[in-house]
């Protein structure tokens, strides 16, 4: 069985959000700065909000993509 490891919002280094296909710089800098002004994600679908959305715009990559390899 081939089981892709989900990245943990709450968790995650820059490092290892990077390791997200989609995810840059930017993306993961958003990521965490949001965790620290809102606090934990509860759900997956937060990664949707505006600031990081916003940053998560990259040519063929939508963000299901991303809530497929995320987990809170």
């Amino acid at each position: 069985m081939n089981r892709t490891l989900k990245v943990d919002l709450n968790r995650a280094s820059k490092e290892q959000l990077l390791s997200i296909p989609g995810i840059g710089e930017e993306q993961a800098a958003a990521i965490i700065d949001y965790r620290k002004t809102h606090g934990r994600f509860r759900r997956v679908e937060e990664i949707a909000v505006e600031e990081i959305a916003l940053a998560t715009t990259l040519p063929g990559v939508t963000i299901g993509d991303l809530l497929d390899r995320v987990e809170v």
